[in-house]
């Protein structure tokens, strides 16, 4: 319950937040699959574990995320909305991939996995766009 409502703030507020929200759910998801992520892991870092992990196959989600995120990040372009979305939209298909490569007996230990719960996940921290 407690991992579907931070899930579920993730996906509301300003369009930064939102993509910050986005990656850090997909953070989540790796450390519930067992992927070793260091909390000091950058964007690069964590799809490299991603790929080391399970190969190039969840990539097309991992890999243009992390675009997104470095975009939001270090842009002088305000993050509008539909980045936001899209955002979303890889983070879920992540999500579903991830669940279709782990099985039954995995998938529910992860969630169960309170890890997530316990620990800053790379991307949490998300800074807004007050310095421009």
């Amino acid at each position: 319950m407690l991992k579907a409502l931070r899930r579920r703030r993730g996906r509301r507020g300003p369009p930064e937040r939102r993509v910050g929200g986005a990656w850090a759910d997909v953070v989540d998801r790796m450390v519930e699959a067992r992927v070793p992520v260091p909390r000091s892991a950058s964007v690069t870092d964590v799809v490299a574990a991603g790929r080391g992990v399970f190969g190039s196959g969840l990539g097309r989600h991992l890999e243009p995320l992390a675009g997104l995120v470095n975009e939001s990040l270090f842009s002088r372009r305000p993050t509008d909305e539909a980045t936001a979305d899209q955002a979303w939209s890889h983070a879920d298909g992540f999500r579903r991939a991830l669940a279709q490569r782990l099985g039954p007996r995995r998938r529910l230990r992860a969630a169960l996995d309170l890890r997530p719960l316990t620990r800053s996940a790379p991307g949490r921290a998300h800074r807004g766009r007050e310095d421009r």
